[in-house]
């Protein structure tokens, strides 16, 4: 069974963690003067160290997930499960690996004879929500392993599979290539997903999230040359 999936991921909510960076935040090796410095520090280090806790979205060692996008099979419905701040981010990985267990009821074979699809899956997606549920001691219910190599029947990274192992393409240029309408149409992107959060939007973070699932299903039909059934 193939589980088509993508997540939103939020910087550090550790309290204090933006003090933390702004406190380590230096100005480019190549400013030497202490005047110069000083005058570095003033005018950019709160812009940098802003950018550096925003970077750590990006890294499930510190970022947190508050939108899980997936879909159970080729022409399954895609799902969203969301969190609100204040919620825990536990209670929205339990409840996914949840479903997935109930889904998976019967299916048998090496990794539970599950198959990830995402776009940029192995080197974001599937680590991040691996490593996340190792943080809070939730078990998979699946062997999920994010050293897997691209279509080697465990994950299929969409990203890989047009742009080879060292390439990057985003999922908005891949769509457009393709003729495929982007999820960006509506202006939600990665970028904003905190901002949008903190302002009580989960919801509308889980729309977006919904689209990033169907659009990158459409890609992989595209890419594997399978045509959707008709409802």
């Amino acid at each position: 069974m193939k589980i088509f999936l993508d997540l939103e991921t939020i910087p550090d909510q550790t309290p204090g963690a933006l003090a933390a960076i702004r406190v380590a935040t230096k100005p480019p090796g190549n400013i030497t003067k202490a005047e110069s410095i000083q005058k570095w520090m003033d005018e950019n280090a709160g812009t940098a160290a802003d950018t550096a806790w925003r970077k750590t979205a990006l890294n499930g060692t510190s970022g947190e997930i508050v939108v899980i996008g997936f879909a159970f099979g080729e022409n399954g419905d895609v799902e969203t499960l969301h969190r609100s701040p204040g919620d825990p981010e536990a209670g929205l990985i339990r409840d996914f690996w949840l479903a997935v267990a109930m889904a998976l009821e019967g299916h048998h074979g090496p990794h539970g004879g599950v198959e990830f699809v995402g776009h940029n899956l192995i080197n974001f997606d599937a680590r991040f929500i691996r490593q996340r549920s190792i943080i809070h001691g939730i078990r998979p219910s699946v062997k999920l392993d994010p050293g897997a190599r691209h279509n080697g029947g465990h994950l299929f990274d969409t990203m890989q599979e047009w742009a080879g192992f060292k390439e990057y393409i985003t999922l908005d240029a891949l769509c457009k290539a393709l003729g495929i309408e982007s999820p960006k149409a509506d202006g939600m992107d990665g970028s904003k997903v905190y901002d949008a959060w903190i302002a009580g939007r989960a919801e509308e973070i889980a729309a977006y999230c919904k689209k990033d699932v169907e659009q990158m299903r459409e890609v992989w039909r595209r890419l594997t040359f399978h045509v959707a059934e008709a409802a």
